[in-house]
């Protein structure tokens, strides 16, 4: 994920609110990595917990994602348009 951010925000000119916001979600997402993964290694067998790691990592990824399009979305990031085309095109060839 952070060489990935890095490699998008290289292209980056101007960023917005919405690109800020998206971004602090993110970081707050995935701040609790650390933790949901003690949790499920504790009790692996507990499908309360193994759910709970889920919705963190689908939190992330919708974080993620709207943080790409939003940068996308700003007029002055032309690179960050074609990445966000790339990126779109990894995701949906990824779906079954």
């Amino acid at each position: 994920m952070w060489v990935n951010m890095h490699k998008g925000w290289h292209d980056v000119v101007k960023i917005s609110d919405k690109v800020v916001w998206n971004t602090v979600f993110l970081l707050f997402f995935s701040s609790f990595f650390p933790y949901v993964t003690k949790i499920v290694a504790q009790n692996f067998d507990n499908k309360v917990a193994q759910v709970f790691y889920g919705l963190i990592i689908l939190l992330v990824i919708f974080f993620n994602t709207l943080m790409y399009r939003s940068l996308a979305e700003i007029p002055e990031n032309t690179a960050m348009e074609a990445f966000w085309k790339t990126e779109r095109a990894g995701f949906t060839m990824t779906l079954p």
